[in-house]
């Protein structure tokens, strides 16, 4: 008798969801899932802004007016590619991306678990409440459009770290610095891997 009980609270949920779905047919995304995704947008926007600092800072040359050779690679368009750019992309845009998959897995996990739940019900002689096909779609749809716009702003970031190292290696090229003045990537690439 419980456990009849307990199947009909459960099917009266879903059914309530899936028509509360019906009457609002978009429902926002859960606050971390698009808060992920807004924070790798603000990432690629820094570090664009960030090698623009850099491409300033490599007009001076790789000496820069009245300073000793190469202390302006060294000190400041170096910094630039390493310190600013290559330690962020390897810190907090690696976390930012990690924090979307692990919102994306998430989400995947609750379809599989709301999936098996409506096979349950069905299995037990219940009908599929009506919505459930739609609301599944709908977070398809957002986990979908979150992978391209994560993916398009890790491409962008990726070809940022990229140009921010090779700016400090024409301008080393071009001002005769040793190869150990150039920066130096400690990341491999890509830098930043895309989400799935």
């Amino acid at each position: 008798m419980k456990t009849a009980i307990a199947v009909v609270a459960v099917v009266l949920v879903l059914v309530a969801a899936a028509s509360a779905h019906a009457q609002q047919h978009a429902a926002p995304d859960p606050p971390s899932f698009s808060t992920a995704v807004h924070a790798l947008i603000t990432d690629q926007a820094k570090i664009d802004a960030d090698v623009h600092q850099e491409q300033r800072d490599a007009r001076a040359g790789p000496t820069g007016p009245g300073e000793p050779g190469c202390y302006n690679l060294v000190n400041n368009v170096d910094d630039d590619a390493v310190d600013t750019i290559g330690d962020f992309a390897a810190n907090t845009v690696v976390n930012d991306r990690n924090n979307l998959q692990d919102a994306i897995n998430q989400l995947r996990a609750d379809v599989i678990d709301f999936n098996a739940d409506i096979a349950d019900f069905i299995n037990d002689g219940v009908p599929r409440p009506s919505g459930a096909t739609g609301t599944i779609t709908d977070i398809s749809d957002k986990i979908q459009l979150a992978i391209s716009q994560a993916n398009a702003a890790i491409k962008a970031m990726n070809g940022y770290v990229s140009r921010a190292y090779r700016i400090g290696a024409k301008l080393a090229a071009r001002g005769h610095c040793a190869s150990s003045d150039t920066p130096q990537s400690h990341l491999s690439q890509p830098y930043i891997q895309p989400v799935s």
